[in-house]
């Protein structure tokens, strides 16, 4: 669905519930017709507990209103309808600071947290959300800093009992499942030709946006998800966080069945997960810490060894060295390490 504020617009995310906005809103009524927000689809917010925009620089009589459908599939409209029945919702800063449901965040400023309770309000989908302020001055302004849908506080992911895998939400969280543990990277132990991925127990808040290694004994695993945001994935010792299922980039490493495999150039990254970019992990080795072992690489030594057909070479960090190469030109590369169809070549000479 598609939001419009004025001289700015955004777009919601369905997947993360984040409708990424920044822009300002003219503070226009009924009768300026540009400035009502409209969506252009019914949005369905069974699941979403709280509508929340940060609104700044908020400078005289605002309203926020919404209209919806409730779970009877009435159609809440009216703006003052004597049985109140199809009321629709407002909440109201006005020009003596006084606030409902507008949570000043600053008292040295005029920026505010604008909160609703979709759930308590029995809200079943969004049919239009807008600003009113036809008692106001239209020419003031506020800027619309943050806007997104919250979902109540439940998310949950499959996962192999015993097994190691990567998680990454755009939400904080607070695990519910028992015999849970989350691992940060610490290193591996050769730059050159690594064998294991030493992690370290991550003990400490599970961020929002940060990548995370999970292991546990359920084959459900159960989250409490938080109010902070984060609209970009992060980047963790060499641990990319992804939102969206991607490709993940040759020469980096997948994190499946709890096993590390190498990316080839067409192996998918999972919608909140991620992959690990070696080039990124520094050198460090704790025997008393857990570790994942890397696939055993394949060594080329001499003529003995050949390639049937020709191959692209990689760099171990993604970079391609040369097209098309045959076995004579792999054998002669530098004593390094390389990636030749989707493998690991060691050149020892």
């Amino acid at each position: 669905m598609n939001f419009s504020y004025g001289v700015g617009n955004g777009t919601y995310d369905i997947t993360t519930h984040k409708l990424l906005f920044n822009g300002i809103y003219q503070q226009w009524g009924w009768s300026y017709g540009s400035g009502k927000t409209t969506l252009s689809q019914p949005a369905e917010v069974d699941s979403i507990k709280y509508l929340i925009m940060k609104l700044k620089d908020v400078k005289d009589v605002v309203e926020f209103r919404l209209e919806y459908y409730d779970k009877d599939n009435v159609l809440h409209e009216k703006e003052d309808n004597p049985d109140k029945g199809q009321n629709m919702i407002k909440v109201f800063k006005d020009v003596n600071d006084v606030n409902y449901s507008f949570i000043k965040e600053n008292d040295s400023t005029s920026d505010y947290i604008l909160k609703i309770d979709l759930q308590a309000l029995g809200v079943n989908r969004i049919s239009r959300a807008y600003f009113w302020n036809a008692w106001g001055a239209a020419k003031n302004s506020m800027i619309i800093n943050d806007a997104y849908l919250a979902s109540v506080n439940g998310y949950s992911i499959e996962a192999m009992p015993g097994e190691y895998t990567i998680i990454c939400v755009p939400r904080n969280m607070t695990i519910l499942t028992d015999s849970t543990k989350f691992y940060d990277v610490a290193g591996m132990d050769s730059k050159e030709s690594p064998s294991r991925l030493f992690l370290k127990v991550h003990d400490g808040t599970l961020l929002s946006g940060v990548p995370y290694i999970m292991k546990g004994l359920s084959s459900k695993v159960y989250f409490k998800l938080g109010s902070e945001y984060s609209s970009t994935a992060a980047n963790e010792t060499g641990l990319i966080g992804s939102y969206t299922s991607s490709i993940a980039p040759v020469g980096t490493y997948l994190l499946s069945r709890g096993l590390l495999s190498l990316a080839t150039g067409t192996s998918e990254v999972s919608a909140y997960s991620g992959y690990i970019n070696i080039t990124q992990v520094p050198v460090y080795m704790d025997e008393s810490d857990p570790y994942i072992l890397f696939p055993n690489p394949t060594g080329i030594f001499g003529v003995k060894t050949s390639f049937s057909d020709k191959a692209d070479v990689y760099s171990i960090s993604g970079i391609k060295i040369c097209s098309n190469a045959t076995s004579k030109v792999i054998e002669n590369l530098s004593k390094g390490i390389y990636i030749v169809k989707g493998k690991k070549v060691v050149i020892t000479h």
